[in-house]
């Protein structure tokens, strides 16, 4: 019998910064990518010359801990590459949905590693909240002393890392880091400081700028980044210094509450409809907000459903799972699926309640509080709201 011919070999075999991509790594970490950037290579072996592979690793190990490389090699996984945009580099931001973005190359100025490390730095998601101003549509406003000192409650109940610069823009560095540490770890930063003419620099004993302060729950001391450390590796090592910190049973960050609280996801173009919110759901509870209150809106969430009022509607047919489904949506990230419910990203802060099989909706234009959302769910459930048809169909496209 003949023998099969060798597979043709895989483009960039062996790099220590370009991950080699199959159909099963290419959809655990490029499209189920929580917030992290990917440069994807699209391409066939012999298509594709040295001095590409160069500049593309260059421009990878550059940007290592800001943004992940892969490849797919087309001779190998034909079906995958056909999915895609054509052929070349692809840029996979947040909320990307199935596809990437092709990166321009072909009229470049200056090599392909400086084209590419622009187009990543101008995608980098920020996660940090600022603890002295806050930027909503095209101005700046000063936070009131009242709403600073509510969002340093915040920091100081949950593993926390304050940035203290002399910026007034947020480095691309911490961006990259709020990104590779979101959902373990809160990220804020104080801007525009020179020390010790704040009061939170005097706080922290913040001397000079910019300087890492590292905040543990239950530790009545923080903790100083040295001067010269690798930032990603004091972050890991804050990570892990936070878990050993946190009693047993205690609730971990952003789940807001133990193991037997009410599960809220957040909905992405992974997950939905596939996995989450679809019809076999009688109703979805979404949260339409931008992601820097997720924290609050999940705990809000859980508490609306952990509700007694709640649980006579919560029991699905055979009493094993609750009928009821909650979840959030960064809408600033994905404008489409909120307009669905007629909101647009200069209204958030909603809370619809979606009828998938009916794909009908109501849509509650109060306060987000807890007991008000939670007169809305129950008056959803008692069948005394008022659904209408859907505006276009949900989608992350």
């Amino acid at each position: 019998s003949r023998r099969k011919p060798p597979p043709p070999p895989q483009l960039y075999k062996g790099s220590r910064f370009v991950k080699v991509l199959d159909e099963d790594t290419f959809q655990k970490e490029v499209m189920a990518a929580d917030a992290m950037v990917w440069v994807v290579h699209v391409a066939s072996q012999g298509a594709v010359g040295a001095d590409v592979v160069a500049e593309v690793e260059a421009a990878a190990k550059e940007l290592a801990g800001m943004a992940k490389f892969g490849a797919i090699t087309c001779d190998v996984h034909k079906q995958l590459c056909a999915k895609q945009p054509g052929t070349g580099l692809l840029l996979f931001p947040y909320g990307a949905a199935k596809k990437g973005e092709k990166i321009v190359t072909e009229s470049r100025a200056g090599p392909l590693s400086t084209v590419l490390k622009r187009a990543v730095l101008k995608r980098l998601p920020n996660f940090s909240l600022k603890l002295d101003e806050v930027k909503m549509g095209d101005s700046n406003y000063k936070l009131s002393e009242e709403n600073m000192r509510k969002r340093l409650a915040k920091a100081l109940e949950q593993t926390s890392a304050i940035l203290f610069t002399e910026k007034t823009a947020t480095p691309n560095s911490w961006k990259a880091a709020s990104a590779r540490f979101r959902n373990k770890i809160a990220f804020f930063e104080v801007q525009g400081v020179t020390p010790p003419d704040c009061s939170l620099c005097r706080r922290f004993k913040v001397t000079k700028v910019p300087t890492v302060v590292g905040l543990i729950p239950g530790k009545d001391n923080f903790e100083t980044m040295p001067e010269g450390a690798d930032m990603v590796a004091w972050l890991e090592k804050l990570e892990r210094q936070a878990t050993k910190a946190q009693p047993k049973g205690a609730s971990k960050m952003f789940n807001g509450g133990g193991s037997g609280a009410p599960r809220v996801v957040q909905l992405k173009a992974d997950n939905h409809p596939s996995h989450e919110c679809d019809e076999s759901m009688p109703l979805c509870i979404i949260a339409l907000i931008p992601h820097y209150k997720e924290t609050a809106t999940v705990k809000l969430l859980q508490e609306v459903a952990s509700k007694a009022k709640l649980r006579q509607g919560r029991q699905k047919a055979g009493g094993s799972s609750p009928s009821v489904h909650y979840s959030w949506l960064d809408a600033r990230s994905h404008p489409a699926f909120a307009a669905a419910f007629g909101v647009g990203k200069r209204d958030l802060d909603k809370v619809v309640a979606y009828k998938p099989r009916r794909k009908r909706y109501v849509l509650h234009t109060g306060k987000l509080e807890a007991g008000e959302v939670e007169e809305f769910v129950v008056n959803v459930l008692s069948g005394d709201a008022q659904l209408q048809k859907l505006v276009s169909t949900p989608t992350f496209a």
